[in-house]
């Protein structure tokens, strides 16, 4: 579990980061903070959206892997490298095609297929956190993926850890600033702010491979795609 709040000194710690650098996102508002008695302090849910920050942009490989560094911290090295996406998302879990038109129909259809299939209790709360998410910072990317979740994870309204994917045959307005269209929609429910991190990460790096994407919009069975992601993660060291 990461810690409720950071001081300036903890948070560069954290991140591996010089105290000076983190200063600076703090006063860039690259991420969010607050001063007390003087001194900054950061809430566990903004540096969150810090790091999600730096994985918006999965093509950059440098940055992914720093962010999968830090998330990784004080992991065994057996369980990083038998970490595997693979172990929330199955064939079940997987809507293709996937026809929604609009933001809102995008999270209440994904939702409700997520409680269809026993992963979700109560799909209208999941559903409103989501919407809240994305109104404070879309989770789409340029690259027509978005990673929808809500800000902090929501165990009691779920089974366990899951994944959601749902590809749409042809890309709705989502935003992200991008002036594109988004087709590919990955929802992440999870149990702790921890596994969370560590799903991005590596989403992140599945993501940012070559061709990847134009292959999975290819595909047209669960099965093909559990084995594209299958192979995709073979490709990748742990850090």
């Amino acid at each position: 579990m990461l810690q409720s709040t950071y001081t300036l000194s903890e948070l560069a710690l954290y991140l591996k980061e010089s105290e000076k650098q983190v200063q600076k996102y703090a006063e860039q508002g690259i991420i969010q903070g607050r001063k007390v008695q003087g001194k900054w302090v950061f809430a566990a849910a903004d540096v969150i959206l810090l790091l999600e920050k730096m994985l918006n942009h999965p093509e950059n490989e440098k940055s992914v892997v720093s962010v999968e560094k830090v998330v990784n911290q004080n992991v065994s090295q057996e369980d990083r490298e038998n970490f595997s996406i693979l172990d929330y998302l199955s064939e079940d879990s997987i809507i293709i095609p996937f026809s929604a038109k609009t933001t809102d129909s995008v999270i209440r259809k994904i939702t409700a297929f997520a409680a269809d299939i026993g992963k979700l209790w109560v799909p209208e709360d999941m559903a409103a956190a989501i919407r809240k998410r994305e109104e404070m910072m879309s989770t789409a990317m340029e690259n027509g993926v978005a990673l929808l979740h809500p800000r902090r994870p929501l165990p009691d309204i779920i089974a366990e850890t899951f994944l959601v994917l749902g590809i749409a045959p042809r890309g709705i307005p989502f935003g992200g600033g991008f002036n594109n269209l988004t087709d590919i929609f990955f929802m992440i429910c999870c149990t702790n702010d921890k596994i969370h991190l560590r799903i991005l990460a590596r989403l992140g790096r599945i993501l940012g491979q070559v061709a990847f994407l134009d292959q999975l919009r290819e595909l047209e069975s669960p099965a093909e795609i559990i084995e594209l992601i299958s192979v995709a993660e073979s490709k990748i060291v742990s850090f």
